[in-house]
This record gives C-alpha cells, structure tokens and sequence, in this order.
C-alpha cells in the first residue's frame, strides 16, 4: 500500500457522510414572464404606415408606425408663410415710416428757419412725436404677434415630432392593436 504525504499548506475541507437516497426530486412550480413594455402615439391621428409586424425583432429608436401627418405639415408651410409675410411687411411699413419722419422733420427745420409761428412749429413737433410713436407701436405689436406664431409654429413641430412611434426598447414586438393603414388612432392606446 502507498504511503500519502501530508498536503503541504492546505487546508482540508470534511464533511460527514449521511445515507440517503439519491432518487429524491423537488418539483418547484415557476414560470418565465418575459419584460413587455408598451409604446402608444402621444398624439391622435390616422395610421399612414406599419414599419415592423408582430414577431419582429426591433432595436430600441427604430421607427414601429408613422401617423398622416400631410396637414399639419401644411399648416406649418402656412404659418412659416405667413411670418415671412409679416417681416417683410414690417420691415416694409418701417421703412416708409422711418421716411415720413425724416419728412416731418425737414419741414419742421424749414418752418424754424422761415418766419413762421410758434403754433405751426408745436404742430409739426406734435407730428412727429405721433409718427415715432406710431412706428414704435406697429413694431412692439408686430413683435408681439410674431412671438405668438413662433410659439405655435414651435408647438405644430414638436406634435409632428410625435406623429413617428419608436420603439422604446430593444427586443419583439409580440402585440398590435387591430387597426390598419388609414384608421384613426387615439392617444395614448398601446
């Protein structure tokens, strides 16, 4: 019979032996519930095409559905439309108002420097204190009302950001609501 050395430096693990049958099996009840997330159109609108299908595999950002957006890209051209019109208007309307007060004040200096009375002087100074401050009013007005379409311009494109359904994570699409190109959605309906 060999002789066993000692281990050198380790340490040595036991355990007491018991008799038992080695057949014995646990059955534990359990089931794999996979992660579902839902996306939905935060807008509502009317289906204009289907990217993927249930069964499909998708990374999270890919484009699932896309709603008819064709009218209010048209309202957006229109308000850009009408913006333009306002500035180029604006700066039409400033221009011959900056020229009728360059008018007014040549008169005034003609009138000063003829013999003239006191009270035609005071009226063409009132003349022109009323063209500056009706420029200066036409231009607080029409900033203010160009704000206000800029607002809502600002507003329709960030609603047509919504009109695109991405997946918001990667993985299958296992579910779809019945509905088909043209049907009307609503907002948040998975």
């Amino acid at each position: 019979v060999p002789v066993l050395l000692e281990p050198v430096g380790v340490e040595m693990d036991t355990a007491v032996v018991e008799y038992g049958d080695i057949n014995t099996i646990s059955i534990y009840s359990g089931e794999v519930v996979p992660y579902v997330e839902e996306a939905a159109f935060s807008v509502d609108g009317k289906i204009q095409e289907f990217k993927v299908s249930v069964g499909d595999m998708v990374e999270a950002g890919q484009l699932l559905a896309k709603l008819d957006d064709s009218k209010l890209l048209e309202e957006i051209e229109s308000l850009e439309a009408k913006i333009k019109d306002i500035q180029i208007m604006g700066s039409f309307h400033d221009r011959k108002a900056a020229a009728d007060i360059e008018i007014a004040i040549e008169r005034l200096e003609m009138l000063q420097s003829g013999r003239s009375s006191d009270e035609n002087i005071k009226a063409q100074q009132l003349e022109i204190q009323l063209l500056q401050l009706g420029l200066e009013e036409a231009v607080v007005l029409r900033n203010q009302e160009l704000d206000k379409l800029n607002k809502k311009l600002q507003a329709l494109k960030s609603e047509a950001g919504n009109m695109l359904l991405k997946a918001p994570i990667s993985g299958r699409v296992v579910y779809m609501s019945e509905v088909n190109v043209g049907h009307a959605v609503q907002k948040f309906t998975t």
